[in-house]
C-alpha cells in the first residue's frame, strides 16, 4: 500500500456530465446521492467519485473512460483527493469507505484503469470476480420444472421481498457492522434507480427469490450489446435446494436474446453463488480486490 497523494480537479455538481438514459446510468446513479467528483489530474478523461449511501458507508470508485477530458478549470484543485474526501465523509458521519480496484493482471475490453494509490488507512478484504455468461446453440444445463416463474417489476416495488432475499447473504461480511440489510437494497436502488426491473421469481405461487438487472438490447445495431445482473438473491427458506441454478438458468434462456452475453460480479468467498454461476456456465473474466478504510 502506498501513501503517494492523489490530485485532481473538483467538479462542481451544476457542471456534472448528463446521463445518457435515467436509471443506472452513470453518473445518473449520483443525482439522489449526496457525491462529490473530481478528474484526475494525471488521468482527466477519468472521473473519480465519493458517494455516501443509506448507513454510514461510502463508496469510492472511478468513471470513465470519457469520450472527452473534463475541462481542469471547471474547479478547485485538490493536492489530495483522500484527504479532501476523508474530512468530509467524516463530518457526515460515515465510518468506512469502499473502493473496488482491478488487479494488474486483469484483462479489460475497455482501456485500463489509472493507476490509483491508495492511503494506509486501505486494507484489501477480498476479491471479486466479474462473471461472463454467452448464449450458445446449446445450453450447458437447462432447468425446466413445473410452477417455476417470473413476474417483472421494477427494483422501487421490491423492497421487502429484496430485503428478505439479503438475510445473511451480504457479499462482504465486513460491512455487515455498518449497514442492515435493508440499507443494502437501498444502497442498490440509488445505484441503479427505483425503475430499474426487477424480476421476482415465483415457486408454487410464492416468492422465492429476485433479480435486479438489464437485458441485452436487441435489434440489428445492439446484437452485440451486454446485460448485466447487478443482484440475485433466495429468501433464506429456498436455499440448499438447487433452486438458484435451475431458476438461474430459466430465466436466461428465456428473457435473453439470441447471440446475448450477461455479466455480473460475486464475492470470490461466497462458494454457493460462485457454484451456481458456474454450474448455469458462467467463466471468471476479470479479479478485483475490495479494500475498506475505516474513516
Amino acid at each position: 500500500m502506498t501513501t503517494e497523494k492523489l490530485p485532481g480537479v473538483e467538479i462542481p455538481r451544476e457542471f456534472w456530465p448528463c446521463p445518457t438514459s435515467p436509471g443506472g446510468s452513470w453518473p445518473g446513479f449520483l443525482s439522489e446521492n449526496r457525491g462529490r467528483l473530481w478528474c484526475l489530474s494525471s488521468n482527466p478523461n477519468w472521473l473519480f467519485c465519493l458517494v455516501i449511501m443509506p448507513g454510514p458507508v461510502c463508496w469510492a470508485c472511478l468513471i470513465g473512460p470519457l469520450p472527452d477530458p473534463v475541462p481542469t478549470s471547471l474547479g478547485p484543485l485538490c493536492n489530495d483527493i483522500w484527504t479532501e474526501g476523508f474530512r468530509w465523509i467524516r463530518d457526515l458521519g460515515c465510518h468506512v469507505v469502499q473502493f473496488l480496484v482491478d488487479l494488474p493482471e486483469s484483462i479489460h475490453s475497455v482501456p485500463f484503469h489509472p493507476t490509483i494509490p491508495l492511503p494506509k488507512a486501505f486494507a484489501p478484504v477480498t476479491e471479486f470476480r466479474d462473471l461472463l455468461w454467452k448464449k450458445k446453440a446449446r445450453p450447458y444445463v437447462v432447468f425446466q420444472r413445473k410452477g417455476c416463474s417470473w413476474i417483472r417489476s421494477s427494483a422501487g416495488e421490491c423492497g421487502e421481498i429484496a430485503v428478505r432475499t439479503m438475510s445473511g447473504s451480504l457479499d462482504c461480511p465486513e460491512l455487515a457492522a455498518y449497514r442492515s440489510d435493508h440499507c443494502a437494497w437501498e444502497s442498490l436502488v440509488q445505484i441503479h434507480g427505483p425503475q430499474k426491473t426487477c424480476w421476482i421469481f415465483q415457486w408454487d405461487k410464492k416468492p422465492a427469490g429476485i433479480l435486479l438487472g438489464q437485458l441485452p438490447e436487441s435489434g440489428l445495431n445492439s446484437a452485440k450489446e451486454t446485460g448485466e445482473i447487478s443482484y440475485f438473491g433466495l429468501v433464506p427458506e429456498f436455499r440448499g435446494k438447487n433452486l438458484g441454478s435451475q431458476m438461474l438458468s430459466q430465466f436466461l434462456w428465456e428473457m435473453v436474446t439470441e447471440s446475448g452475453s450477461m455479466i455480473t460480479m460475486v464475492d470470490s468467498r461466497n462458494s454457493p453463488a460462485c457454484k451456481t454461476y458456474q454450474r448455469v456456465g458462467f467463466e471468471n473474466f476479470r479479479t478485483s480486490r475490495l479494500f475498506l478504510a475505516k474513516s
